[in-house]
């Protein structure tokens, strides 16, 4: 067993010849070689050994592993379901025109920019975690994407992924409703994407545009 554990924070993809972290922490990616990949995967328990020392030197250096206690067991973050369909792309019920939601979604909108200004990354999804409570729930989640959807339109921001997908998880959770926030990456050409997702099904974004990117965070 490896006497390693990934620190806190650091959630890894590997791909041929190399892998692709993200350090909340420190609100940044990395892409490593296919030697540390390998060293990851050992870590996580994704690969056996043996794996050389020098790469988990380096981990440890960078401050991407820690040091494992004595009987701590090995657990590598369960990945999403592959992704079969999207919310925002299927037909819903048709809806009149609600004001007091259309306010609401600017409302969150702009909210959301201006967490992501004011607050780092790490702290922002311990209070996504916190606000599941212990009844987390996915009903009508697939409703309240296109509900979203519809009036995020009439908003005067450019769409950008994290900041919309906090605003329509907040938008969700108001409602007791709290899908899984996926953290996406493609390592050629490097590119990173987040949604948010309900079992099999997109709930913020288009299905192929989602299904680009590999899943290497899930909460």
């Amino acid at each position: 067993m490896s006497g390693f554990r990934m620190r806190a924070g650091i959630s890894h993809r590997s791909f041929a010849g190399c892998a692709i972290l993200l350090d909340t922490g420190r609100d940044r990616y990395w892409k490593v070689d296919a030697g540390t990949a390998f060293a990851l995967d050992w870590v996580a328990g994704r690969q056996a050994g043996p794996v050389d020392p020098g790469y988990l030197g380096r981990l440890e250096q960078l401050g991407l592993v820690e040091r494992r206690p004595p009987g701590d067991p090995v657990i590598d973050p369960t990945m999403p379901a592959t992704p079969l369909a999207s919310a925002i792309e299927g037909e819903g019920p048709r809806r009149r025109f609600d004001l007091a939601e259309a306010i609401e979604v600017a409302h969150l909108a702009f909210a959301a920019h201006r967490t992501l200004r004011r607050h780092s990354l790490a702290s922002i999804l311990a209070d996504v975690e916190r606000s599941r409570g212990s009844a987390a729930s996915e009903i009508g989640a697939a409703d309240l994407a296109r509900r979203f959807d519809r009036y995020r339109r009439f908003v005067p921001l450019a769409p950008q992924c994290l900041p919309d997908t906090l605003a329509f998880l907040r938008f969700a959770g108001r409602r007791g409703c709290f899908p899984t926030l996926i953290f996406g990456v493609e390592a050629w050409p490097f590119a990173a994407h987040c949604w948010a997702q309900s079992g099999d099904v997109v709930l913020n974004d288009a299905l192929d545009h989602a299904r680009a990117f590999s899943p290497i965070l899930a909460l």
